[in-house]
């Protein structure tokens, strides 16, 4: 009995066109993989420092409210356990009446540029009711 033998052509490895296609479709791709990771991240770094600095204003609101500082004039600061956030408040009258228009400002930096978040409430001024009076 004869055996044929068939010779199958096995391929081991990539051609050298296989290999250019993919380097030349992980030139393309990973540049544009790498931008969108970046930005994503700096998005992420944003709005982190947006919410840590909307908490620090509203605590600070809310510290200036139950103090009455607010009535002292205007004030700033830095928060201790946020070293890169500042704070200023200031109050201004509002539309000529007792009540008064509050602000409180946090400032900080990111990558060089100053940013801020201002937040603002109306309160009663007792003094300026009586000076009224």
């Amino acid at each position: 009995m004869h055996h044929r033998q068939s010779h199958r052509n096995h391929r081991h490895g990539f051609t050298l066109i296989e290999l250019l296609a993919t380097l030349v479709l992980c030139a393309v791709v990973l540049p544009v993989a790498l931008q969108a990771i970046s930005t994503s991240v700096q998005l992420g770094s944003v709005t982190r420092d947006k919410l840590v600095a909307s908490e620090l204003a509203q605590n600070k609101m809310r510290e200036i409210l139950a103090t009455e500082s607010w009535a002292d004039g205007d004030d700033s600061g830095a928060f201790e356990d946020q070293p890169r956030f500042t704070w200023e408040s200031w109050s201004e009258d509002w539309q000529g009446s007792v009540v008064k228009l509050l602000h409180v400002q946090i400032k900080w930096d990111y990558r060089g540029d100053e940013r801020t978040l201002q937040v603002d409430t109306l309160v009663y001024s007792q003094e300026d009711q009586e000076r009224a009076s």
